[in-house]
């Protein structure tokens, strides 16, 4: 279980002055891939809509919100954590590891597949968009750098794909979401090109069937290989308890 906060590097930490103690650290490497995404982002804003009250520019970033208790508010969500981890050494080495496990030679993209309580925020969304468009700057520009030293080939012409789909069991008060629902259209492909545009699919997990998915192909917590990511402290034991007894603790190492 990782909590944005692990992802603290203490060599580039440092504190806010005029903000309470508890929401005045930041790190200045989580910072930077914040602003990275956002800077991708506003690049291609004009193909999206405008949503009141996000941050979709790096100098309205910088300049508004790191310095401000709303910070904590907005960025310590569990997406930032693991969009951070992602983009990571220590992310790019575990998914390093599964391509070999599968004998890999070449890469074309990836599908980041979340679960949530609630649907994304706007701020997350930003982000998430940002990292689908990083060939330049970020994540897939790394990760293809990164494939490319370890004798794996990504996509050609340097065009990695990421693809983000996220499940929720309930939507904002009075917002949208998309009503992808399997048990409704069988029959129908979804066809989707992130060559010619990048959405992020949301879905109620009512909609996918999962309850029934799960009880069909009898999956459980011990069938789960992976991390839970948290957005704030809390206490493990109260988790633990939720999600099932074979919860384990994974320490994060320093990057």
């Amino acid at each position: 279980m990782l909590n944005v906060m692990d992802f603290y590097d203490e060599n580039y930490e440092y504190l806010i002055e005029g903000v309470v103690k508890n929401k005045s650290k930041r790190c200045e490497l989580f910072d930077l891939s914040i602003g990275n995404r956002l800077s991708v982002f506003s690049d291609i804003s004009n193909k999206y809509i405008k949503m009141h009250n996000v941050v979709t520019h790096p100098d309205e970033y910088y300049d508004t919100f790191l310095g401000s208790s709303m910070f904590h508010e907005k960025f310590h969500h569990s997406e930032q954590a693991l969009m951070y981890y992602l983009s990571s050494r220590e992310g790019f080495k575990i998914m390093l590891e599964t391509l070999r496990n599968c004998n890999a030679s070449y890469l074309y993209g990836i599908v980041l597949d979340i679960y949530s309580e609630r649907m994304l925020c706007g701020d997350c969304t930003v982000s998430l968009i940002g990292m689908q468009h990083s060939h330049d700057l970020g994540f897939l520009n790394d990760f293809s750098s990164y494939l490319q030293k370890k004798n794996i080939e990504p996509r050609a012409n340097e065009n990695l794909m990421l693809n983000t789909r996220v499940s929720v069991s309930k939507a904002n008060k009075g917002g949208a979401i998309d009503g992808l629902s399997l048990s409704k259209d069988k029959n129908i492909v979804h066809e989707y090109d992130p060559d010619k545009e990048n959405k992020i699919f949301q879905a109620y997990t009512k909609n996918l069937d999962t309850k029934k998915i799960i009880k069909t192909k009898g999956y459980g917590l011990s069938t789960y290989s992976g991390s839970f990511f948290l957005s704030r402290e809390i206490n493990r034991k109260e988790i633990t308890n939720k999600v099932g007894l074979n919860t384990y603790t994974r320490s994060f190492p320093k990057l």
